[in-house]
């Protein structure tokens, strides 16, 4: 904060009391964020949304309820929506702009940049909802659905171009709940005005808009894209309504198959003809809507509302403004909150999560363990102290804390994708479990998908198993999902890792077919050993005959046997000499010295003594 002050002389007792309690609350503003002397801040939950509002009881339920019915209206119309992600979602609803201004600042800082009314954060912790409340007109709650559409798109169409999520949270966003029905896609009269006055974009180029172009984000351009958005969105939703796959559809599938968005747009029809219907269709009087002809009502009787106290209040801002990456600002009100009350597992939690965004993660970790031991029952700080202390288990009673941790973090929270992913990644690090820790792996992929960083231990669980097919087809969807360079740089990186998984696995299945060789071979000596039968002969040798490498042959004369008994040996190395008293001298060699002297030989034979394999000679 840096603040600076010139001491001029002491000053009279009662007048520094004044100074010093001047200076305390003008801090405790800065660090609260300039919030108003009166502002008192709630929390309402409903089945599925917290609010978090610095306006009037009666307000936060509204929005509370609101969230709750447009949610219902869209299960009931469009059932195969995913329509709750893994993490809790908290709305910041606010009372006006000024404090707007204060959670999402960056808006107000470029003299250019639109101020928009709300706004959609996802976190690996929780999706915020930011949003102020006194917006006129006849839809007041339009915001609140514009933004939640935000949320559904993230879930079910990650890989969305901007226009379509801006325009499918603007078609949604014009809905009416009223006794009877309920009707989306409503025409937006300002959208229809403005187009009217104005010249539309060529699709080529608007179809590629992203985040960072002037037409997202300077004030002067914004409007025709969101304009636009809206238009093209309603226009080919309510032209192919009812077909079983509209072009829109076809489109957006064309994306999630990773085709080129220049080539996917070809299903969206010839473009300049589209640009005309386009034109044609903001300048008609009548335009459809989907009537739902139910009434959609929510009751808040359940809902449970209370008080929050300023140390709450200021953690769960702080938080928000760290996940909109306003490090400096959410650091004052975290702080704030810890003074306030050191014991709040929230605040803790809070810096938990600055700390780790910010690359201090033996700071975030020490946060964490601070928030598990106010709250035994954070599922997040169970997983964040778990995830943090991956990398630095050392012995079997830490590494069986961290395991501990993370499985409870799972046991709170079961829809919480990443916990499963971090229990997956401990146990393939500890060469065990390989079974569960790709079960674990999969689980995080079905309630988070197309998400690369859970593709990546699947990836990896995947090519520990053998399942290298499997493996290589989860890496193609890592590089079809990724969004940015880091997404880019992950799928290298497991690419590299599956090479060293095949490698092992060939060699591995190298490995085990020389040692079946060997094992068949050994098995058809053993076989062909059984069938021979050890003898032993007593005679004077006939003949000698060596030849390379190493053969010797014997023919020795016997009383015993009919005839000569031929003995041979293809290894001399493996015969054994024996002599009796002296011994035959150092210059004894078998190819020259066995010719006339009296040997006990013993030999193998087969069954039907066709050949006779020499094994030891005895000099008598």
């Amino acid at each position: 904060m840096g603040a600076r002050f010139l001491i001029i002389g002491r000053l009279p007792e009662h007048p520094r009391r004044i100074l010093r309690l001047t200076v305390l609350l003008l801090v405790c503003w800065a660090l609260l964020g300039g919030s108003r002397a009166e502002d008192r801040w709630l929390e309402v939950r409903s089945p599925h949304f917290t609010v978090v509002s610095n306006a009037s009881r009666g307000k936060a339920s509204r929005v509370a309820r609101e969230f709750e019915q447009i949610r219902e209206a869209i299960r009931r119309v469009l059932p195969g929506m995913s329509l709750d992600p893994g993490q809790p979602i908290v709305i910041l609803a606010v009372r006006d702009q000024s404090d707007l201004r204060q959670l999402i600042p960056q808006y107000w800082e470029e003299s250019e940049r639109a101020h928009p009314a709300g706004l959609f954060l996802k976190g690996p912790e929780r999706h915020w909802v930011a949003l102020r409340l006194n917006v006129g007109g006849d839809r007041p709650f339009q915001t609140v659905y514009h933004e939640y559409l935000h949320v559904l798109v993230s879930l079910n169409l990650p890989q969305a171009p901007l226009w379509v999520n801006e325009g499918l949270a603007e078609f949604y966003a014009n809905s009416s709940f009223s006794d009877g029905e309920v009707v989306f896609g409503l025409p937006s009269e300002p959208h229809v005005a403005y187009l009217r006055q104005h010249s539309l974009l060529p699709l080529s180029s608007f179809l590629d808009i992203d985040e960072k172009s002037p037409y997202y984000n300077q004030s002067h351009k914004v409007t025709i894209f969101y304009s636009q958005a809206w238009a093209l969105v309603h226009l080919l939703l309510t032209h192919n309504w009812g077909s079983e796959e509209s072009a829109l559809d076809q489109y957006l599938r064309k994306l999630s198959d990773g085709v080129p968005s220049s080539e996917a747009a070809r299903a969206l029809g010839d473009l300049p003809r589209l640009e005309e219907q386009l034109r044609e269709y903001v300048n008609q009087d009548n335009f459809f809507v989907f009537h739902y002809p139910e009434t959609i009502d929510v009751a808040t009787d359940g809902f449970q509302v209370r008080r929050l106290d300023t140390a709450e209040a200021a953690a769960l801002r702080g938080s928000f403004l760290v996940s909109n990456e306003r490090y400096p600002e959410g650091e004052a009100l975290i702080e704030q909150a810890i003074a306030l009350d050191p014991k709040l597992a929230l605040a803790h939690e809070s810096l938990g999560l600055l700390r780790y965004v910010t690359g201090d993660p033996k700071g975030a970790r020490e946060a964490f363990s601070k928030a598990l031991q106010l709250d035994s029952d954070s599922y997040l700080a169970h997983y964040f102290f778990g995830f943090l202390s991956l990398d630095g288990v050392g012995d079997a009673g830490s590494e069986a804390g961290v395991e501990a941790s993370l499985r409870r973090s799972i046991e709170l929270r079961p829809s919480f994708a990443y916990a499963y992913t971090a229990l997956a990644t401990l146990l393939l690090r500890r060469q065990e479990g390989e079974q569960e820790a790709l079960r674990l792996a999969r689980e995080a992929c079905r309630l988070e998908a197309n998400n690369p960083k859970l593709l990546q231990t699947l990836a990896y669980a995947l090519g520990r198993a053998g399942r290298l097919e499997e493996a290589g087809q989860v890496l193609g969807q890592i590089y079809l999902w990724a969004a940015s360079e880091s997404d880019l740089e992950l799928a290298g990186r497991v690419e590299q890792t599956l090479e060293g998984f095949r490698a092992y696995w060939e060699s591995r299945t190298e490995y085990a077919r020389q040692v079946d060789q060997m094992e068949r071979e050994r098995q058809k000596t053993e076989q062909a050993r059984s069938s021979w039968r050890t003898r032993q002969v007593e005679g004077t040798v006939r003949s000698v005959s060596c030849t390379a490498p190493a053969s010797l042959e014997i023919v020795l004369d016997t009383e015993t046997e009919p005839g000569a008994v031929r003995l041979v040996s293809h290894d001399l190395s493996v015969v054994q000499f024996f002599f009796r008293g002296e011994g035959p001298g150092g210059d004894f060699h078998p190819c020259q010295g066995l010719t006339g002297r009296r040997i006990l030989a013993s030999y193998e034979t087969d069954r039907q003594d066709a050949f006779n394999r020499l094994l030891s000679v005895k000099l008598q």
